[in-house]
């Protein structure tokens, strides 16, 4: 059974492969405009940076798919 969060991740990896860097903000508003929901979309890429598929780099606010 696919799952809201199960979308919203799978966008946020298809947006990340297609750009590579991006930052935090545009990324969040590319998968808003696909998804609609910004909170779920905020939880869902705190919850891949936490298991390391997705980095984050504070310095230059960036988040990068780590594989």
């Amino acid at each position: 059974m696919v799952t809201d969060a199960d979308i919203i991740k799978t966008e946020i990896l298809r947006v990340l492969n297609e750009s590579g860097k991006i930052r935090g903000s545009e990324l969040t508003s590319r998968v808003i405009k696909k998804v609609g929901n910004e909170k779920m979309v905020h939880r869902e890429i705190s919850a891949l940076v936490e298991s390391g598929e997705v980095e984050k780099k504070c310095t230059v606010n960036h988040i990068s798919n780590t594989s």
